[in-house]
C-alpha cells in the first residue's frame, strides 16, 4: 500500500515537474507588474505616512506660534498698563504741583505785590475824582 501509493507519485512525477515549471512561469511573467503594484502601494502608504507627518509638524508650529504670540502680546499689555499707570501719576502729580504753585502766587501776591487796602484807598480817590468832573 505504501509502495503503491509511492509509485503512483512516481509515474506523476513529470505533471509535477510541469506544473512547477508553469507556476514559475507565470510568476516570471507577473513579477514585473506585481513588483510595480508593490511599489505603488509603499510610495502611496510612505506619501501617507509623511503628509501626516507635515500635519503634526504644522499643528505643532501653530501651537509654538500660538504661544509665543500670546507671549508677546501679555508682555506688551503689562508695558502699555505700566505706562499708562505712569502717564496717570505724572498727571496727577502735574495737577497737584498747578495747585501748590497757584495757592504759593496768591499768596505771594497777595502779601507782598497787591495790597488790598491801598487799592481801595485808590479807587475812592478815583471816584471822588469822577464825581467831581461829571
Amino acid at each position: 500500500s505504501d509502495m503503491a501509493a509511492f509509485i503512483r507519485l512516481w509515474d506523476k512525477r513529470g505533471c509535477v515537474l510541469d506544473e512547477i515549471v508553469a507556476f514559475s512561469q507565470d510568476a516570471e511573467k507577473f513579477r514585473e507588474s506585481e513588483f510595480n503594484a508593490a511599489l505603488k502601494i509603499q510610495s502611496w502608504y510612505r506619501g501617507c505616512r509623511l503628509r501626516a507627518y507635515v500635519r503634526r509638524l504644522h499643528k505643532c508650529a501653530l501651537i509654538i506660534q500660538r504661544s509665543y504670540r500670546g507671549c508677546l502680546g501679555r508682555k506688551r499689555y503689562r508695558r502699555r498698563l505700566k505706562e499708562c499707570l505712569e502717564e496717570r501719576r505724572q498727571r496727577y502729580y502735574y495737577t497737584m504741583a498747578q495747585k501748590i504753585q497757584s495757592s504759593w502766587r496768591g499768596f505771594y501776591v497777595r502779601k507782598f505785590v497787591f495790597d488790598y487796602y491801598k487799592y481801595h484807598q485808590q479807587m475812592a480817590k478815583v471816584l471822588l475824582a469822577n464825581e467831581a468832573v461829571w
